[in-house]
């Protein structure tokens, strides 16, 4: 993953898995009498270390895990706080990618009521593993000096709490759509449905915790130089410039909150050791920020006043018009730039896959 091959990562990482099975790790089983604890507790730091692993990577790539919980009965190491809380997170990745990401669903709401069963565990791993760790897990890093772990812990479990409720990000762009589509006025107010009153929750959901993750993993850039050396954690700040800017692009809510944040990002990028991953994502984000300032520098033209941008119980599409033609402008086909690199751009691309787009191409009152 580190160096831009994750078939390889997948393959090798399930290779692992089971050889550890082959092994009897998975059943903690106590082969010779003189096996002495601390050889007890590296077997089960091994396993769930590649449990973790192998889980995360087959999630990423939307592939079936080989480490499904039913199998594995050794305990966690108790003597691995690390270890211990990014296993704990495997099991909600697990449960993410069957019950949101992995059977289609028949409503939205059924989405939400899954959505909010992993919530629950979410916030109930984040407590114990506050607990087994020694420090909170609010966004705020303890230090100096700073904790690797904490990091580690932190970067996972926004990330998780991100992806969790990104797709509800979709439905409320296609609503907002077939809600500017099927009306014939275009100054009338379109009011949020009944049934999809939990949509502007599960949304900030999603994007507050991808502002946590650019803040935890900038500033502990700043504070300790090892982490300019994490490449693979590109990914995880790519994933959330990706959502912010689908947030501001589809619902033009909070342009200036999500710049800050990919200029944040950006500047982390830039100051990253160069490796492959590091440059292609630097380079993405930089288009990004282009487009959403474009945006946002259109939309002022046109405006005698700062623009006040509605929120979705407001929803007044008739006089957002301006800011959707910026959207539009944003999202249309890049002219050549420094990079010699010129492509169509699809906000739809960055909803980083596995996608729910397909769950939302037809009628939406039909899928309510």
């Amino acid at each position: 993953m580190i160096y831009g091959r994750p078939n390889s990562a997948y393959l090798k990482l399930g290779e692992g898995c089971r050889k550890a099975f082959a092994m009897g790790l998975h059943q903690d089983t106590q082969y010779a009498e003189d096996t002495t604890p601390h050889t007890r507790e590296e077997k089960r730091a091994t396993l769930w270390s590649l449990v973790f692993l192998e889980r995360w990577v087959s999630f990423w790539m939307g592939r079936p895990s080989c480490s499904m919980s039913i199998s594995i009965q050794a305990p966690l190491p108790s003597q691995s706080p690390v270890i211990y809380c990014l296993a704990n997170i495997s099991s909600i990745v697990e449960d993410i990618g069957h019950n949101i990401y992995g059977a289609p669903l028949s409503s939205a709401v059924q989405l939400w009521e899954s959505a909010q069963q992993i919530r629950v565990k979410l916030q109930n791993i984040e407590k114990l593993s506050e607990s087994v760790l020694g420090y909170p897990l609010d966004g705020q890093l303890s230090g100096p000096p700073l904790d690797i772990g904490q990091v580690f812990v932190m970067n996972f479990l926004c990330h998780v709490w991100m992806i969790t409720f990104r797709p509800f990000l979709v439905i409320m762009h296609r609503w907002k759509q077939s809600s500017n589509a099927g009306s014939r006025d275009s100054t009338a107010s379109q009011q949020l449905p009944a049934v999809l009153w939990w949509l502007p929750e599960a949304r900030q959901l999603a994007v507050n915790y991808a502002h946590r993750l650019v803040e935890v993993f900038t500033t502990a850039a700043q504070l300790d130089g090892l982490v300019k050396g994490l490449s693979f954690s590109v990914s995880f700040l790519e994933s959330a410039c990706g959502l912010l800017y689908y947030d501001a692009v589809g619902s033009g809510q909070c342009i200036d909150a999500h710049l800050k944040s990919l200029e944040k990002a950006n500047d982390c990028f830039i100051n990253m050791l160069e490796k492959g991953p590091v440059k292609t994502v630097t380079i993405m984000t930089q288009r990004l920020l282009r487009q959403l300032q474009k945006a946002k520098d259109t939309d002022q033209e046109r405006n005698d006043q700062p623009h006040q941008y509605p929120t979705i119980a407001q929803s007044t599409l008739g006089a957002n018009q301006s800011v959707s033609d910026a959207r539009a402008n944003a999202s249309s086909s890049l002219e050549q730039d420094q990079f010699g690199l010129q492509t169509d751009f699809d906000p739809s691309e960055f909803v980083w896959v596995p996608d729910l787009e397909d769950y939302f191409t037809s009628s939406l009152q039909s899928f309510m």
